[in-house]
């Protein structure tokens, strides 16, 4: 906690920021192996859950940025909160092993995130492993991704003065006023992608690993 005289020291008309942020978390997950072996390779696992998150930020400034007065930076106090709501679920499915290769594995995972400020969105992946033999891992994915807001491009408001000194005179020839503000209607970003890729373990080479990975994102 700041004194009175540290806070008189900083408060000095030079421009200040304070940021809180804060975040409130509340989670309740379940895993576990089903029963059943539909398919001679093994019993499919299975994890599902509850998510509970608030994110908040509150900011106190300078009066004076605010009214765009000071040399530099003129921020301005800032308040802005959002909660999601998540609901996910996973499995694994073995479908082969010890056959033509050691084991082939599908996994599926799909997630309902709602955002207080934009709504209902979805995720999810489809994919494929393989162990081939001792030497060889192979993977592939296809899934769709989002990318949310956060709170700074959702709520802050940063005005900033700055100018333009002419390196030959020395002298400041512009002063302009320009302000970065966050915009509440955004929208969570969208993106496919497809991935696959290799992982070598030779086993004459003992120690040595590689991965070799291929990938391709439609934003």
């Amino acid at each position: 906690n700041l004194s009175q005289a540290d806070f008189n020291y900083v408060v000095d008309h030079n421009d200040y920021y304070f940021l809180n942020m804060e975040q409130d978390t509340a989670r309740a997950s379940m895993q576990g192996v089903l029963p059943w072996d539909f398919t001679g390779a093994g019993a499919p696992a299975m994890a599902f859950g509850f998510d509970y998150r608030k994110e908040t930020m509150v900011s106190t400034a300078d009066p004076l940025g605010s009214l765009g007065a000071l040399g530099g930076g003129n921020f301005v106090p800032v308040r802005g909160e959002y909660n999601t709501v998540e609901g996910y679920g996973e499995l694994d499915i073995p479908i082969i092993k010890d056959s033509f290769v050691q084991n082939l594995n599908a996994n599926m995972a799909g997630r309902l995130t709602s955002y207080s400020t934009s709504g209902l969105v979805e995720t999810w992946k489809l994919g494929l492993t393989s162990q081939v033999n001792d030497d060889i891992r192979a993977r592939a994915t296809w899934s769709f991704d989002i990318r949310a807001p956060n709170l700074a491009e959702l709520f802050n408001v940063i005005p900033a003065s700055g100018g333009q000194v002419d390196y030959l005179s020395n002298n400041n020839v512009a002063v302009a006023l320009s302000e970065a503000a966050g915009n509440t209607a955004l929208k969570p970003e969208t993106a496919v992608t497809w991935s696959a890729g290799i992982v070598l373990t030779p086993h004459w080479v003992p120690g040595l690993s590689m991965s070799f990975d291929w990938y391709n994102i439609n934003v």
